[in-house]
């Protein structure tokens, strides 16, 4: 089993500020939407191996529903957009089950 310790910091940072709205780039997009082959193309040398561990952050730390598919993911960039467009401060989820 993957220790989702061993996701890098810079990787949980961009998962932590996706959760607060923020995009990601193609790699983390494909985790998120739960699209293996497309996240095993664009990992990079780095990440391809770590994908385990990335995984498991995903699992852990993002909520229910912000993650899983692509219209998860897009549905939650959506929301938090037009929260902050109506100047509504964005709730912090810490976990996955909050």
């Amino acid at each position: 089993m993957s220790d989702p310790r061993d996701c890098p910091l810079d990787i949980q940072a961009s998962i932590l500020a996706y959760i607060q709205g923020r995009p990601t780039g193609g790699f983390l997009q494909a985790v998120l939407e739960n699209n293996l082959v497309e996240a095993v193309m664009a990992a990079d040398a780095h990440n391809g191996p770590l994908l385990g561990p990335i995984t498991a952050f995903v699992y852990g730390a993002v909520p229910h529903g912000h993650w899983g598919s692509a219209l998860a993911v897009s549905k939650h960039l959506k929301a938090m957009a037009l929260a902050k467009k109506r100047g509504e401060m964005p709730p912090r989820h810490l976990g996955r089950d909050d």
